[in-house]
């Protein structure tokens, strides 16, 4: 999971679940030892269960629509200290309409940071319909690690379960999260999603602040967000009775809910210049840059050569660990650092690329960006929480940019990484004016597939296919096979072929760039389909481009609310049928010629010495498919599966 922090390409933790147990009052116990960021000290309630429960009437209007779970209230009360330091009280609730909410939605959870925060549970508790009160057991408590393999990080999620739950129950947590004081040096901000994917009763947000403190700033793209000044410093924003947001599988929820940030004054410029302050000392001490390319660029005649070692280098050589602890997250290695450990995150890996682009001089900078954000315009404010990566771009001697995802492995050096295609990107320039895009090439998914069918006078078929994966499928595909041995690239490519083709016969099968990201992922198979046919009785032979079928099926979408952000198709298939010497083709099938306004489907036919062959092409470039042609477009989609089937006549000579 990544967790919304500056530059911490993906902030996970380390370590298994701990089971926190405490006494009133004490620290939770994080694997036997008391830790200081979390605290268990409840409070009297606050709330009844006729505080938060819904009228017949509104409760009615909320169930026509299915909801399962219906937030009652969620309130967030945050204090700017005069000292820097920020406390936020928050209240979260939630009211379980069904036994499917009581099972899956009876824990909630939070996060804290443990260098920077200190947690207080204040209120943990069930209520029920018939006024019974049921507290949370600290001793169930967990306060789990971010956890993964190469990323490690103060950041700890504490998990609550609650007890006594039935249908109609309502469950209430209160917390009261505090930032230390002096201890971040970036601007402070919050981002919150007033209307999300369930309904909410009531979204309260106040913000008060101190003189001499951080002096906020806050917008809202939520129209039914009121927010009003409460004197001289304080604001508060409510909201009452939003329905739930429409959920759709194609969309990048950050896009589309709206949101409410509230921020430390600043603007974009001050905010690159900090986070390159951050930055910049990582590129003074270098020490082993020149030996180390002296021995990189050997033989290199072309800048694009030299920048294509120096990418594979610090993209393939240099691993990724993630040291996130205390100002880790934020604050890169020195280049020498990272080149001696040969790893590092994506601030390290993205510092190490510029300090070597610029020891060739180039001009080299590093640009913040995200995996999940592609509309500028969501980033109401100047803010580092909406960024959570860092990679490195440079000017070529022509003047075009190119731009390196260095935690990338598997795209070529020509190419920028796909999945970043499109996403904001902020960079830290001098001339930088605010968030911008990165381009977006017209096909992500580019597939060739050359098949020859060779038939036999016993009635078998001799099938060899190559499958070239190019573009974003060629990385897609290295990233899925690369960690195989070779037994597992068989067990999965035979898997893939009986999910797709046929599951008669078990290919043997090649590939080549797998490790090689100058090249694309080339896929060979064999097969033979022995007793396939009678010759005696053989007619009609029909031949499936289940590979053309495949692609259609998985770029339909499923979205019925929001556009549909398709990434971009070119798909080629060469199909080859070499008869016997005594037969020959009665039939040649149909050729096709579809256009459309998202795309063109063309088949044509051509007669051989010893058969035919049949080439299919489908383009299909990246667009942004309004709602009220999603039906249109997967009406496309089907009518290519349909299409995907060729039948050929065949017969005796004699016959």
């Amino acid at each position: 999971m990544k967790r919304l922090m500056l530059l911490a390409c993906a902030l996970i933790g380390f370590g298994s679940p701990a089971v926190a147990q405490t006494a009133s009052g004490q620290p939770l116990v994080v694997n036997g030892a008391a830790v200081e960021f979390a605290v268990w000290q409840p409070e009297d309630p606050r709330f009844a269960y006729a505080d938060l429960s819904l009228t017949s009437e509104r409760r009615a209007a909320i169930d026509a629509g299915d909801a399962a779970v219906i937030e009652p209230l969620f309130r967030s009360d945050l204090h700017l200290r005069a000292d820097g330091g920020v406390v936020e009280t928050r209240v979260v609730t939630r009211l379980l309409t069904s036994p499917s909410a009581v099972r899956d939605a009876g824990n909630l959870a939070f996060w804290v940071d443990a260098y920077s925060q200190r947690a207080v549970i204040r209120q943990a508790y069930t209520l029920l319909p018939d006024g019974r009160r049921i507290e949370v057991d600290p001793a169930t408590l967990q306060v789990l690690p971010d956890t993964n393999d190469d990323i490690f990080t103060d950041s700890y999620q504490i998990v609550v379960p609650f007890s006594g739950l039935e249908v109609d129950a309502i469950v209430v947590l209160v917390t009261e999260t505090e930032r230390k004081a002096g201890v971040w040096p970036l601007p402070w901000s919050r981002i919150y999603f007033p209307r999300v994917f369930r309904p909410r009763e009531a979204f309260e947000v106040s913000v008060r602040w101190e003189t001499g403190g951080i002096v906020p700033q806050w917008r809202s793209d939520l129209d039914a967000l009121d927010c009003r000044k409460d004197g001289a410093r304080a604001v508060r924003c409510t909201a009452r009775q939003i329905t739930a947001y429409p959920r759709d599988r194609d969309i990048a929820y950050r896009d589309v809910l709206p949101t409410l940030v509230i921020s430390e004054k600043t603007t974009w410029q001050g905010l690159g210049l900090l986070v390159r302050s951050l930055f910049d000392p990582a590129l003074m001490q270098d020490d082993g840059l020149e030996d180390l390319l002296d021995r990189l660029l050997a033989g290199a005649t072309s800048m694009d050569e030299r920048l294509a070692r120096i990418h594979r280098f610090v993209a393939q050589e240099i691993r990724y660990v993630g040291l996130e602890a205390g100002l880790g997250g934020i604050v890169p290695r020195p280049v020498a650092t990272t080149l001696r450990r040969r790893f590092g995150d994506c601030k390290d890996k993205t510092a190490l690329f510029v300090a070597l682009a610029r020891h060739i001089g180039l001009e080299a900078y590093p640009v913040l960006t995200t995996f999940d954000r592609f509309d500028a315009d969501k980033l109401l404010l100047p803010a580092a929480s909406y960024f959570d990566h860092m990679i490195a771009c440079v000017v070529l001697p022509d003047g075009s940019e190119r731009c390196y995802d260095l935690t990338d492995p598997h795209t070529p050096s020509e190419q920028f990484s796909h999945s970043l295609h499109g996403a904001v990107r902020l960079d830290l320039t001098d001339d930088m004016v605010g968030p911008a895009h990165f381009g977006q090439t017209r096909y992500r998914w580019v597939y060739d597939v050359s098949t020859t069918n060779r038939f036999h006078a016993d009635g078998s078929l001799d099938e060899r296919q190559t499958r070239v994966f190019s573009e974003g499928y060629g990385a897609n595909m290295r990233a899925g096979l690369q960690w195989r041995n070779a037994r597992e690239r068989l067990a999965w490519a035979q898997a893939d072929y009986h999910d797709n083709a046929t599951r008669a016969v078990d290919p043997d099968f090649e590939f080549d760039g797998i490790d090689d990201t100058s090249d694309a992922v080339t896929i060979r198979s064999t097969a033979l389909f022995p007793n396939l046919f009678d010759p005696a009785a053989y007619d009609t032979y029909v031949e499936n481009d289940v590979w053309l079928a495949h692609e259609a099926r998985s770029v339909r979408t499923e979205n019925n609310h929001h556009p549909y952000h398709f990434t971009g198709l070119r798909y080629r298939s060469e199909t080859a049928f070499h008869l016997p010497a005594d037969w020959r083709i009665t039939r040649n099938g149909a050729g096709l010629h579809f256009v459309t306004a998202y795309g063109r489907l063309q088949r044509v036919i051509d007669a051989t010495d010893d058969g035919l062959v049949v080439v299919t092409e489908l383009t299909m470039p990246a667009a942004e498919i309004p709602i009220e042609e999603l039906d249109r477009f997967n009406l496309f989609l089907d009518r290519i599966i349909e299409n995907a089937r060729l039948y050929v006549g065949i017969a005796r000579t004699s016959d």
